[in-house]
């Protein structure tokens, strides 16, 4: 039969004497005291505190670092851009899905979506760069022109034409001017100045100046859509000239002359339209 006594006191045959030591012992049967272990609290231990991680490049190592890492995204944005400006080339009118485009890109989901909200947000872009490109070669050939009803005139045929003569860069005003209209800023300014001058001749009726440039612009992307579709001709583009000019208010004879002006050939903005079927990058 085994007996706890309180702490400070050991047990045994000869009697009871205090334990120099605060400990609990149990007796067994044999008289011999077990002392049974007290716990005690460990110490806490302590937290180094470490100075924050910098880094060892220099200046001029952390400005390449940054400069690499914009290459790097400005090539993946670019790549998505190409993919897309290809997928139209090959389906036309079949808009391409984001899976066709990440697919084609050869790219993640999630370098997608760092570049681009929606699939729409990337078509605008591509038809940005691609309008771009067109009004760029358009207002040299129209700067020196007096007239602004035959620089508008001029400018429908011209966009038209470089539009269609590459079918992806038609198929893809397609896709994005009835939703955005004009499709960078420059393009807004350049067609707002434009048709002011013009009805500030008096030769054009009186409507709002929104009015005019929504039927302007919807006969281009009518136009357009008919060139791609039917296999239409330029004679067919220089007729919607005209005949966009009579609804604004034109005399139509004089529409009609003004929209049969021939064109020139020009080598070098021939060439500058048709090197930008978008650049690119095989593989």
């Amino acid at each position: 039969m085994a007996f706890t006594f309180p702490m400070n006191y050991i047990v045994n045959p000869n009697g009871v004497i205090p334990a120099p030591h605060p400990v609990e012992s149990i007796i067994l049967d044999d008289g011999v005291p077990r002392p049974e272990p007290v716990e005690t609290a460990k110490p806490a231990r302590r937290k180094v505190r470490t100075a924050p991680r910098t880094s060892r490049l220099n200046p001029v190592q952390l400005a390449r670092r940054v400069e690499v890492g914009e290459q790097r995204r400005a090539k993946s944005r670019s790549k998505l851009m190409q993919a897309a400006y290809r997928l139209f080339a090959v389906h036309g009118a079949e808009a391409p899905t984001i899976d066709d485009v990440i697919a084609e890109a050869k790219v993640a989901r999630g370098t997608f979506y760092n570049h681009f909200k929606s699939r729409d947000e990337l078509f605008r872009a591509v038809g940005n760069d691609v309008s771009f490109a067109i009004n760029s070669v358009i207002s040299g050939a129209i700067d020196e022109m007096e007239d602004p009803i035959e620089r508008i005139i001029l400018a429908f045929r011209l966009f038209i034409r470089f539009a269609v003569s590459d079918a992806a860069r038609g198929w893809i005003l397609l896709r994005t001017m009835p939703l955005a209209g004009p499709l960078n800023a420059g393009a807004k300014e350049f067609i707002a100045a434009e048709f002011e001058a013009a009805f500030g001749t008096g030769r054009l009726r009186e409507m709002p100046m929104a009015v005019a440039i929504d039927m302007g612009l919807g006969m281009q992307i009518m136009t357009i859509h008919r060139v791609l579709v039917e296999k239409v001709g330029n004679d067919h583009i220089d007729l919607a000239a005209g005949e966009m000019a009579v609804a604004l208010g034109l005399d139509p004879a004089e529409a009609r002359t003004l929209a049969s002006i021939p064109i020139e050939e020009d080598d070098a903005r021939a060439a500058a339209a048709q090197a930008y079927s978008f650049p690119v990058e095989k593989g």
